[in-house]
């Protein structure tokens, strides 16, 4: 203890030394490179649905690619003209122009430019006359471009002529039910829509479910009330539901009576009766911003109030004297050794009130805190204000704790939404002490000179198998010829020492990166002859051992048992989870889960993010400190940025050649990957749409209640053969008006997968190896049929009820039925092998 107090004394006399030395350099040298971040100046654009403000739209400096702009949808009435209210906050707006493109972007259908328009104070309220050429339940896109003070400023939404879709229904039915969440006395109203769960803990409001107690609802003993207008955004609009969210600031009372402020979003999935609403999903989430006068601390706590606890993003220095931390999209560094709180980075003004600044569309990572309290970060997404305004990208910043200022090291653009970064970067992302930054993007990994701003592939890859990092970013391993399925060399990285090892497999094997336990690489291996390929291309790829290195190289475990083979893994803290298959001679079935425990791995932290319980707050997020703090009102700082003229751009975008899917759930993009099959069963347990990256829909949460059975399910034995496949594949074709000799293609060794894409031109086909049956009934319900796998034979899926699924059968040529509950528990027993196509949006 002596020896920690005696360092802190010395570092607190070095900041000292160092700020007083900064000084004289700065009278000396006349020159401060130092200024404030300049404010927002971009207008933003409210649309309208009969009166009620929806879709809020932000300006881009730069032309986006559409493709990755999937964000709002816009409703389209009568005539269709489109009244839209441009908030100009004092900007010159020299001219408006739409343009409208198919959803792929590749054809044009209008480009008007608005001929007259008048300015009334700061705002401009203008009608945009759509023409009359826009087929009815079919998504657009819609471009709207602001020439403001010679520049041109880009918004972005879909839009759709909806047909029985009764999306003016739905917004309006989101409105009340929010308002009325305010209103005491309108408990009764809403009650109805509500699915109480009595066994859920109800003691957390940053979290608010539709299983949640009405009291929660209603802000339990929480006093607040709003204090901004409500956005209320428009995501989907689909015949079965329509998806809404509603922002919004509360303002509420400390315990001390100062001023607290937070961020509040609903989610709202809505289906309208025939005799009523329905209220299929809500979700609720708040999140306090963290301020320089509230009531921030504890005797050895930083309190962060109403927040997510696994949401934290924080870094301590060595001894824990030191700790940055992240809240909603703000950076903030509190010393103890210096008493100060520092707020780093933030894009909000100190009112808070202004949308612009206040958009949530960014994300802050600490990399490291040093034992002065200097800190690397990144940041990634819009920037509503500073030099970037306008822009997404990638930011590389050092704040020099002596110089109280950020300086940019690495800027990234990017023409993609700050959702698509955040799922397509976000899992290596890391900044080393030699002046190199580590990023995945796309299907590449890179490494760039932050000295020389030169970027270098280090790896590539398909798919998620060829690579893993650890959970703090600073280890990752990779496959060097980027094949999952044919790994002979991995490269193991430990990117905060710039180093690398590399494992090399024998000749007769195949190894894979599957994961870190801390630092320690966990690697299987397989035997060629034992990787096989399935009837849909799938690869089956059972690894008969496993090991556990750490960096030198060095077999801390090994795991390997006769005829028991390793087939995936999940890291859970110090426990490894196998899931494995027991092999009878050339069958393979699933067996029980083991586990690889009692790992020696650093949990030892002197900094814990926790949590209190207040009696009208409910639960409250706190870092726990490794000391007592020196006093609950600290000295506070805020950073300014140092002025940088060198060009310290790098662009990396579209350099990729990987085909993804996109989730979408919740109002907003969840989850990218190129594997189809898990795409859709994220989408499935989220209610949400698959997409791909020509915007078509690949899969969707919505289906009808019943589907007839396909046509041409049936094949004329005259002409064709016996073999199972043939007459599955035979029937696919038929039902698309294709005849084919399906027979002779397979016994020339053509799987099924490569028939179909073959034949099926311009349609995509999808191996959902691992999907269920009830995501099936979506395909069939678009009238398209489903290949799969009943015990050992082929059979295709072309119609269910509610109860039943359709299915034709080769050995008989014939359809049957099945009933659902029995068919769900036989395609799980035969490995839930599913094939099927998608045709592309026109």
């Amino acid at each position: 203890m002596a020896k920690i107090l005696s360092k802190a004394g010395i570092l607190a006399g070095i900041f000292v030394i160092s700020v007083i030395i900064m000084e004289l350099f700065s009278s000396i040298s006349g020159e401060d490179r130092t200024a404030k971040m300049s404010a927002a100046s971009l207008p933003t654009i409210v649309l309208y649905e009969n009166k009620q403000e929806i879709n809020t739209l932000f300006g881009y400096t730069t032309e986006m690619n559409t493709n990755y702009m999937r964000d709002t949808i816009t409703p389209l009435y009568d005539n269709l003209a489109l009244p839209i209210t441009i908030n100009t906050y004092g900007a010159k707006v020299d001219g408006i122009n739409y343009k409208v493109r198919t959803l792929k972007g590749d054809r044009l259908v209008e480009d008007t430019n608005v001929k007259s328009f008048s300015v009334n104070g700061n705002k401009i309220d203008v009608t945009l006359p759509i023409q009359n050429l826009l087929d009815a339940c079919v998504e657009y896109q819609l471009i709207i471009t602001l020439t403001v003070d010679g520049k041109d400023i880009y918004y972005y939404t879909r839009i759709i002529v909806p047909t029985d879709m009764y999306a003016k229904e739905c917004i309006f039915f989101c409105v009340d039910f929010h308002k009325k969440t305010f209103v005491t006395e309108k408990k009764q109203d809403l009650a109805i829509y509500m699915e109480s769960d009595h066994t859920m803990a109800n003691d957390n409001l940053h979290y608010v479910t539709i299983k949640s107690s009405m009291k929660e609802l209603f802000y339990a003993d929480f006093e607040c009330a709003p204090i901004t207008d409500i956005r209320v955004n428009v995501k989907e609009i689909k015949a079965e539901y329509t998806v809404v969210t509603i922002e919004y600031s509360i303002g509420a009372k400390g315990e001390n009576g100062e001023a607290e402020y937070y961020n509040v979003v609903e989610y709202y999935r809505v289906r309208c009766g025939n005799q009523r609403m329905y209220l299929l999903n809500f979700e609720r989430t708040i999140n306090q911003i963290f301020r320089e006068d509230g009531d921030n601390f504890g005797k050895n706590s930083i309190r962060l109030g109403i927040v997510g606890e696994d949401g934290v993003d924080y870094k301590t220095s060595e001894n824990g004297t030191i700790v940055a931390f992240v809240q909603e999209g703000d950076l903030w560094q509190y010393s103890n050794i210096n008493n100060s709180l520092s707020r780093v980075w933030s894009y909000r003004g100190y009112e808070q009130l202004d949308e612009r600044e206040n958009n949530s569309d960014h994300a802050v990572r600490v990399i490291r805190v040093d034992e002065t309290g200097s800190i690397d970060f990144i940041i990634y997404g819009y920037a509503p204000r500073g030099p970037h305004e306008g822009q997404v990208g990638i930011s590389v910043y050092h704040y020099d704790s002596v110089a109280n200022a950020n300086e940019e090291i690495l800027y990234i653009p990017f023409t993609r939404s700050y959702q698509m970064i955040e799922q397509m970067v976000g899992k290596i992302l890391y900044v080393n002490d030699l002046n190199h930054f580590y990023i995945k993007c796309e299907n590449n990994i890179y490494d760039i000179d932050l000295t020389t701003r030169k970027a270098k592939v280090l790896g590539s890859g398909h798919g998620e198998g060829w690579y893993s990092v650890s959970d703090d970013s600073s280890r990752m391993a990779y496959l060097s010829k980027g094949n999952e399925n044919e790994g002979k060399t991995i490269e193991y990285y430990n990117l905060e020492a710039g180093t690398k090892i590399e494992i090399k497999a024998s000749d007769d094997e195949w190894i894979r990166p599957l994961g870190f336990i801390d630092h320690n690489l966990i690697y299987g291996v397989a035997r060629k002859e034992d990787v096989t390929e399935g009837i849909s291309g799938a690869i089956h790829f059972p690894m008969y051992a496993l090991y556990i290195i750490a960096e030198d190289g060095t077999v801390k475990k090994e795991y390997k048992k006769e005829d028991i083979y390793v087939t995936s893994i999940k890291c859970e803290e110090s426990v490894i989870r196998l899931n494995r298959e027991e092999r009878s001679g050339d069958e393979y079935k699933e067996m029980l889960q083991d586990t690889i425990m009692d790992m020696e791995v650093d949990t030892e932290s002197i900094t814990e993010v926790t949590s209190l319980y207040s009696e009208i707050k409910q639960k409250i997020t706190i870092i726990k400190l490794s000391k007592d703090v020196k006093s609950e009102s600290p000295n506070l700082l805020s950073s300014k940025l140092i002025v940088n003229d060198e060009n310290n751009v790098v662009s990396i975008e579209g350099t990729g050649t990987e085909d993804y899917y996109y989730v979408y759930a919740k109002g907003r993009m969840i989850f990218i990957t190129p594997d189809v099959s898990t795409a859709v069963s994220v989408a499935a347990e989220n209610a949400g749409v698959v997409i791909d990256d020509e915007l078509n829909y690949v899969w969707q949460q919505g289906k009808k209640n019943y589907a007839d059975r396909l046509t041409g399910m049936k094949v004329d034995t005259s002409q064709v053969g016996t073999g199972y496949e043939e007459r599955c594949l035979t029937v696919i074709l038929q039902h698309e008006n294709i005849s084919l000799a399906v027979g002779e293609l397979l016994s020339n060794g053509r799987s099924v997968k490569k028939i179909l894409n073959d034949a099926l031109q311009g349609a995509f086909v999808l191996d959902l190896k691992g999907a269920t049956l009830n995501q099936m009934l979506y395909y069939i319900s678009q009238d398209t049929p489903v290949y799969a796998m009943l015990g050992s034979k082929p059979v295709i899926l072309c119609g269910y009820t509610n109860r039943d699924i359709l299915y034709y059968d080769p050995e008989y040529n014939v359809a049957k039925l099945m009933r659902l509950d029995d068919a769900r528990e036989q395609f799980e027993d035969a490995g839930n092998v599913f094939m099927t196509y998608i045709k592309p949006t026109e």
